[in-house]
């Protein structure tokens, strides 16, 4: 039999707290939008009203009531002095104080402050917005996430004092990094706009080239595509990249030149495979494919020739199909070697 004395009731508005009922005691919140100002006490026959005042993300520090005011402290964590703050109150963030813990999600988890970790597991970890630590607050980082709902972190307004850039946290929080300066045969580090001169001056000495203006196509380029046997027209099309655009394709200049057998071999296990990149069909799959192997054969930007195809794919779909052609190239060569080395 449950006790209704002991039994609280919450009334919601907006998804925030509004009353508490306990027994023969309420606590009534006054809020404007959605920051808490004030709130109203009753026991039995007695009333009481106190004033709130909030920091940026809704924490109540001071209270004020017919008595002198007085300030709450916590740590990253919302962890404050025992008996500071009365039952039933918003406290840490604005989440609900109930019996030192704080209930998340209006009751969806609960989390504990002194020991700084939920009581029970997320159903969004270990694959999915919860992270890989089911019972972690905030992923370690309370400072500049918060966690409102219980699910999953949020980034906090980057405007408060000694938190983070919000695009700086949205690298850390998708597991992105900067790339690092690219390294030269010396030993030590290039910057970009150093490595790409040092490209130019290499290919200004080639007959032929000449990056000294804006990357376009040559007459000498287009002919050597229009004669090329090995390039289709139909998947070239969507094409707008030339030679003048290899400059961004870092790791053309470390790929060997296609020969016939290459694009052949290429060209047969896009026909035979039958995988599909997400949210593609294998008809598109295998086009992005075809399309990948002609600007390799044509030596131009292969990244570039996807994006600019009428499928127009995701970053995501061009880096995949870009990987996968190129893969399947290093096995094709290798089991050939294989071959050739076996016969000899």
């Amino acid at each position: 039999m449950v006790d209704s004395d002991k039994t609280t009731h919450f009334f919601l508005q907006q998804g925030k707290v509004h009353t508490a009922l306990s027994g023969t005691s309420a606590m009534v919140c006054v809020r404007a939008q959605p920051e808490i100002v004030a709130e109203t006490r009753l026991e039995q026959e007695s009333t009481r009203t106190a004033l709130l005042a909030t920091d940026g993300v809704q924490t109540v520090v001071v209270v004020k009531s017919q008595a002198q005011g007085e300030s709450v402290a916590y740590n990253a964590y919302g962890y404050h002095t025992p008996h500071d703050i009365p039952p039933h109150r918003p406290a840490f963030n604005g989440h609900l104080l109930v019996n030192s813990q704080y209930l998340l999600g209006n009751g969806y988890r609960s989390y504990n402050p002194a020991l700084m970790r939920f009581h029970s597991p997320d159903s969004f970890s270990p694959f999915g917005a919860g992270g890989l630590n089911c019972y972690a607050y905030c992923m370690d980082d309370p400072v500049n996430f918060s966690d409102p709902d219980g699910h999953s972190p949020r980034l906090r307004s980057n405007s408060l004092p000694g938190l983070k850039s919000e695009a700086k946290m949205n690298r850390i929080v998708s597991g992105r990094v900067e790339k690092r300066p690219r390294r030269s045969s010396e030993g030590y580090y290039m910057s970009s706009s150093l490595m790409d001169e040092t490209v130019q001056d290499i290919l200004n000495g080639q007959p032929g080239w000449n990056t000294s203006g804006a990357p376009v196509q040559g007459s000498l380029q287009r002919g050597q595509a229009s004669s090329s046997g090995q390039v289709k027209s139909s998947s070239m099309a969507g094409m707008r990249a030339g030679k003048g655009t290899v400059a961004s394709d870092s790791w053309i200049y470390r790929r060997q030149k296609l020969d016939n057998t290459d694009i052949e071999e290429l060209r047969s296990f896009n026909a035979e495979s039958r995988h599909v990149f997400l949210g593609l069909d294998l008809e598109k799959s295998r086009e992005l494919r075809t399309i990948t192997i002609d600007a390799m054969a044509a030596g131009i930007n292969v990244r570039r020739a996807l994006k600019d195809s009428k499928i127009q794919p995701t970053h995501s779909a061009v880096v995949r199909v870009a990987d996968t052609v190129s893969h399947a190239l290093k096995r094709i060569r290798s089991k050939r070697e294989s071959t050739s080395w076996r016969s000899d």
